[in-house]
């Protein structure tokens, strides 16, 4: 991101929300290439249309890219690209100051914590673990 920019985000918060969709035209692949996708990334500085157009010019040209979704209100990020292309997109918005963190089923952890079976100590587990970087919920089963 460029300083200017990082500037204007210390000022105050940059556009607001939005949403766009907008494919990237396919470009030609090998056969045995598959498609993957789309894959959700958060992208906790990205919140409006200059990062979004940042991002995009990241990723102009990259064989690979089939569409890129940009949902600038919750700074989501969905990809569907060649199962090739997808390291090599995360690296290049990485390189443009941005860091993409996965979404979905693979960040889900679950854990069995012995004798927690009251409201008190779930209260107690929360406020531990509220404001704590990565974490987007919290479940609990008491039962």
């Amino acid at each position: 991101m460029n300083s200017a920019h990082q500037r204007q985000h210390a000022d105050a918060a940059c556009c607001g929300s939005g949403c766009a969709t907008v494919p990237v035209a396919p470009e030609p692949t090998a056969s045995d290439a598959t498609t993957i996708g789309p894959q959700r990334f958060r992208i906790e500085n990205m919140d409006c249309a200059s990062e979004e157009s940042e991002i995009r010019r990241a990723l102009e040209g990259m064989a690979g890219i089939r569409s890129l979704r940009f949902n600038l209100g919750d700074r989501e990020l969905a990809i569907a690209a060649d199962d090739h292309a997808l390291p090599e997109a995360l690296e290049a918005i990485r390189k443009a100051g941005f860091k993409p963190e996965p979404l979905g089923a693979k960040n889900v952890q679950r854990f069995r914590i012995a004798n927690m079976d009251c409201a008190s100590e779930e209260s107690e587990i929360r406020r531990a673990l509220d404001g704590m970087a990565g974490i987007r919920s919290l479940q609990f089963n008491l039962g």
